[in-house]
């Protein structure tokens, strides 16, 4: 079922705005997209998410569109995404959705002018990096984050508002976010915080108590239409008589408010009544020497006394709904002290813990820090020797180690790790190992057996020898020994096509019979082997087709290249093809 939650403001917000938190998404998917918006380059993922590269953002400009939704990073990706520099209110209705996330790759300078810079992102939830986002010249930041209906955090902590004269409407109709932190906020300088929380629906307590509001001429509407029913205003200290006027209309929850000394004579706040029935009397109060729950101080029977009472105090005091049945304070019973038991008995002494040996962690990394096999543990008794050594992997050569490869087990666990490059010149030593995840395929007759000591009763299948484009292939998932010490591969059959695919079991690592599928070392060139013939692409994902080879064209490489446990062969005249040696030869 499909809701449409409407938000309307109008008046002083200069137009009517009306927000959905709820659109139909179209059926198909997230279609990738690349721009740039002012000179910051961005791309939106086929999962929904909208990357910005480093730049500087361009300065606000009327839409001039017939719609409600606005937005100027929306209409900047909504352009792209259509290939079309004119767009309509609707084409960015059905954009809106598909993204799902914002992240900052790079520091982006905001402009001056950020009037609704992120506006109606309704699927957004979350902006990831937001500190790169550089404010400190933005004065305003009308509508900013209005109607991101789906955003439940913010991480303002690294926002300079140094500059900013205007907050109206920043926030408004973020509809689902609970909490939100403006402590860190220096809105001295702002004159407009008009609206600026409305219709915040899920908020229900605002700490404005780090805030002065030395300059503010405008506040009506401030907290309307939303959730929230608790504020701090405790140092709002504004110098304009009035400057806080209208703050709280259209405000019916707010039940506890917290004024400084100059927000509590000559504000007309315009606070509403409180409510009369079973809990309330229909009164404000003062909490005075009480509590929140028990207040003692001066009662209002009209909110709109309340910022406007002239003999007033002079200290920071919390007003509340007047409770019918009042939470009185707890009475303690007075302690009463146990007499002395006497000297405590004395206990045999505990027997000292025998120590226990723990193992040696031996971790086999490339150089993203990402597992070439899986972790090895070493056990041993404490004092025995042991000795950690490395794997020899295809593609890859030994750069460093970390940690103590020899040494005697003790009471504290310890790591040793190993340290690979790739080496794309001699492809890894002549008996190395497939890694992890990469793709092996069978040169021989082998055996998939169930268990690393091999026995032929075990044995789940045998593939038979095959001609080179027809080899049968696995992934590597795991290292194991035999009880002899002989290493296996752990593999599971990828053969797609076969009654095998999925199987997995125990294969030789040795390499005349099992081998990795990919080239891994330099070629100045290569032939095509697949009787199909392979495709050129634009990118090492091979992706973005350009043109297709015959069998038996002969091809110039420039050099070789990986993608992610696969690797591509970058040719000569620009572009990738595989180095898969079922498709490609020497």
């Amino acid at each position: 079922m499909i809701t449409t939650l409407s938000l309307v403001v109008v008046g002083a917000l200069g137009r009517p705005v009306v927000a959905a938190s709820d659109v139909r998404l179209p059926p198909e998917a997230v279609k990738p997209t690349q721009g740039r918006y002012g000179s910051v380059p961005f791309r939106l993922t086929s999962a929904g998410v909208l990357h910005l590269g480093a730049g500087t953002l361009p300065e606000y400009h009327d839409l001039h569109l017939l719609s409600h939704m606005t937005g100027q990073l929306l209409a900047a990706v909504t352009k792209a995404y259509l290939h079309q520099t004119n767009i309509m209110g609707d084409d960015m209705d059905k954009l809106a959705p598909l993204i799902t996330k914002v992240v900052f790759d790079g520091p982006v300078v905001a402009p001056v002018n950020c009037q609704e810079l992120f506006s109606n992102l309704t699927r957004v939830t979350a902006y990831e990096h937001l500190d790169k986002l550089d404010t400190h010249q933005t004065q305003n930041m009308v509508r900013m984050f209005s109607i991101n209906a789906r955003l439940t955090s913010l991480d303002l902590s690294q926002f300079d508002t140094s500059q900013v004269k205007t907050t109206n409407s920043m926030f408004m109709a973020v509809t689902h976010m609970a909490t939100i932190d403006v402590t860190s906020l220096n809105l001295d300088q702002d004159t407009d915080i008009h609206a600026m929380f409305w219709g915040m629906r899920a908020l229900h307590a605002l700490d404005l108590s780090h805030q002065t509001f030395p300059n503010v001429q405008q506040a009506d509407l401030l907290v309307s239409q939303s959730g929230i029913q608790r504020v701090n205003l405790s140092h709002a200290a504004p110098k304009i008589r009035n400057g806080l006027k209208n703050m709280f209309v259209l405000t019916e929850g707010v039940s506890e408010l917290t004024l400084g000394p100059h927000a509590q004579t000559g504000q007309a706040l315009a606070i509403s009544n409180a409510p009369t029935n079973n809990q309330f009397t229909g009164c404000w109060q003062a909490v005075g020497a009480g509590t929140v729950k028990n207040p003692l101080g001066k009662k209002y029977p009209n909110g709109e006394l309340i910022g406007n009472d002239p003999v007033a105090g002079s200290k920071v005091e919390t007003y509340v709904w007047e409770p019918v049945n009042r939470e009185l304070p707890t009475v303690v019973p007075p302690t009463i002290v146990p007499p002395d038991p006497g000297p405590e008995p004395i206990l045999p002494p505990r027997p000292e813990p025998v120590p226990v040996a723990q193992p040696v962690m031996v971790r086999y990394l490339d150089e993203a820090g990402q597992p070439l096999a899986k972790e090895r543990r070493l056990r041993g008794n404490i004092g025995a020797p042991y000795r950690a050594t490395p794997l020899a992997f295809t593609g890859y050569r030994l750069k460093r180690v970390t940690g103590q490869p020899v040494g005697t087990f003790g009471v504290v666990t310890r790591m040793v790790t190993f340290h690979y490059v790739q080496d794309r010149q001699t492809g890894g030593a002549g008996n190395a190992i497939a890694p992890l995840k990469s793709v092996v395929y069978a040169k021989r007759r082998v055996g998939l057996y169930a268990k690393p000591d091999f026995d032929r009763r075990q044995v789940k299948h045998w593939y038979g020898r095959q001609s080179r484009t027809k080899r049968p292939m696995f992934v590597v998932t795991g290292l194991a020994r035999s009880k002899a010490g002989h290493l296996r591969y752990r593999v599971r059959d990828v053969n797609h096509h076969s009654r095998t695919a999925g199987m997995s079991g125990y294969l030789t690592t040795r390499s005349p019979w099992v081998t990795s599928v990919y080239y891994q070392q330099m070629m100045g060139s290569i032939r095509v082997l697949n009787p199909q013939g392979i495709n050129v692409y634009r990118r090492r994902s091979l992706r973005g087709k350009r043109v297709h080879i015959r069998r038996g064209r002969l091809i110039k490489v420039s050099r070789i290249v990986s993608y992610h446990r696969a690797m591509r062969f970058e040719l000569r005249q620009g572009g990738y093809v595989t180095a898969n040696k079922k498709l490609v030869i020497r």
